[in-house]
């Protein structure tokens, strides 16, 4: 399987104003997928700029990560249904991407009330196109405090890795409890605490990957486990091949006994780079 976002990460706006449609990009990406004999998967982000706030007709990528409004969560389920109906080799569709602008300030939490809704409108969207379609959600970014250290409310998620942030594992579980329906759960995160000063054994980081799985599966024990993204590798590493093998290895083995149902190695194309550090 194969994962490309509908706008973003090397695909341009698809729906530059309402009514006008711009598939160029994402008919390359997808010819890039068949091409190389993939299987193509879906993620359902990021949101045109007029659906956001910003100027119809205008892109600006500054704002790739803001949020769609609330008055135009229709039109992005509108959106996700016109991609399904172009692409109607595509299966799978993940809604959004880590709750990208889904943050309440006020409240120092996700705004996991408006992901939700907009959640279920593409879900309900998607399926008029095809009831067999497999849809996902909530990606949600699994960030960790480093051991003994803490950041919002106390943790019900933790290991020799640190502990989860409870304002992530609160916005899965509304999700989970509020949802119309999803045929799997996705998630995404690295293996090393948010705060990168404190560097934990490479190794021992890796159980958070299959901890947090087992979390989830008991969250929704009806539907397989996605990580959409994972991560293992310390900014400035400097890390050998080697290393780098040993450590992606011994994390898949920890998404095999976590059970994972499918994990997605997020990689750069380029054709022009001579060095591309863990690069396919």
């Amino acid at each position: 399987m194969q994962v490309t976002a509908i706008m973003g990460w090397g695909v341009d706006n698809p729906q530059p104003r309402p009514g006008q449609f711009d598939w160029s990009t994402l008919d390359r990406r997808m010819r890039t997928i068949q091409q190389t004999k993939g299987t193509p998967v879906v993620t359902l982000c990021c949101a045109p700029d007029w659906m956001k706030g910003g100027q119809a007709g205008r892109t600006d990528w500054n704002e790739i990560e803001t949020a769609v409004e609330r008055d135009h969560f229709d039109d992005f389920a509108e959106l996700s249904a016109a991609v399904a109906r172009r692409y109607p080799q595509v299966k799978h569709f993940m809604v959004w991407n880590e709750f990208k602008g889904f943050w309440n300030p006020s409240a120092n939490r996700w705004d996991y009330e408006g992901y939700t809704d907009l959640y279920n409108q593409v879900y309900d969207a998607l399926k008029k196109v095809n009831p067999d379609i497999k849809v996902g959600g909530p990606y949600m970014v699994m960030n960790s405090n480093a051991p003994g250290w803490r950041q919002g409310p106390p943790s019900e998620l933790s290991g020799s890795w640190g502990s989860m942030d409870q304002r992530n594992l609160d916005a899965m579980k509304y999700w989970a409890e509020h949802k119309k329906g999803a045929d799997f759960v996705v998630v995404d995160g690295h293996s090393q605490p948010v705060q990168r000063e404190i560097r934990l054994n490479d190794f021992q980081a890796l159980t958070k990957f299959s901890d947090v799985t087992r979390w989830v599966r008991a969250l929704v024990p009806d539907l397989p486990v996605w990580w959409a993204e994972w991560y293992v590798e310390p900014d400035s590493s400097n890390w050998t091949d080697q290393q780098r093998g040993a450590v992606l290895t011994a994390a898949m083995m920890e998404f095999i006994r976590g059970g994972v149902a499918g994990a997605f190695y997020w990689n750069p194309q380029t054709t022009t780079a001579t060095h591309c550090p863990g690069c396919l």
